[in-house]
């Protein structure tokens, strides 16, 4: 090997920059019929001025009882 042969840097192949992947939107399809803006008097809901129980309030489901006091248990 010459001197030459030693600085020269062989030159690597030139590869084409990937294209990036286009990809198609879905088309959203329109309701068949509008939504009504307001709901009509005899399809509401009657109002009331209680308050929703606990439950309602709630949107996990209750645990037990019992699987609280096991859990205490077993942390102490």
């Amino acid at each position: 090997m010459t001197e030459e042969d030693i600085n020269t840097i062989p030159e690597a192949p030139v590869e084409a920059p990937k294209k990036k992947r286009t990809y198609r939107k879905k088309k959203v399809e329109e309701p068949a019929e509008p939504a009504p803006a307001e709901i009509p008097a005899e399809e509401k809901p009657a109002e009331t001025a209680e308050e929703p129980s606990e439950e309602e309030q709630t949107p996990h489901k209750k645990v037990p009882e019992q699987f609280l006091k096991d859990l205490n248990e077993f942390a102490a």
